[in-house]
């Protein structure tokens, strides 16, 4: 669901984009390749949304799989640049408390049919936690 904000989405943000081969997830023996946008370009428009669960998961997932290669300096100068810290910094507190409760746990499971290890939501918690810290500074 729109929030009313942008984030600019033009020929640049894909002038870089990787090319990476995508494996399937319900059909696990298929697989394309595909333009990836830059990682940290991809949170700012999964984390900026609202109302979709499979924003909810992409963004999860994301955070699961490759919260380490995030250049979380990058991610906070591209939000700025695009005025959108404030608004991912809500978003984000948002996400951290869905992730303390159950709801996300609810949406992770009847998305993707496992659970979200423990592990995992304490990792992904410090990550918010530490984007949200960079975010609040000017």
């Amino acid at each position: 669901m729109s929030t009313g904000k942008e984030y600019p989405v033009d020929s640049s943000l894909f002038k870089d984009a990787k090319r990476l081969t995508v494996k399937g997830y319900v059909s696990k023996n298929t697989s394309l390749r595909a333009a990836v946008v830059e990682l940290e370009a991809l949170i700012v428009l999964k984390t900026m949304t609202v109302g979709r669960d499979k924003d909810a998961v992409d963004l999860l997932s994301l955070l699961r799989d490759r919260r380490n290669d995030v250049d979380l300096n990058t991610l906070a100068q591209r939000a700025r640049a695009a005025a959108l810290a404030e608004h991912l910094l809500e978003h984000i507190r948002d996400y951290a408390k869905r992730l303390r409760g159950d709801e996300l746990d609810r949406i992770w499971f009847e998305m993707t049919g496992t659970r979200l290890p423990y592990t995992e939501k304490r990792a992904i918690l410090r990550f918010f936690a530490r984007l949200a810290e960079l975010f609040r500074k000017k």
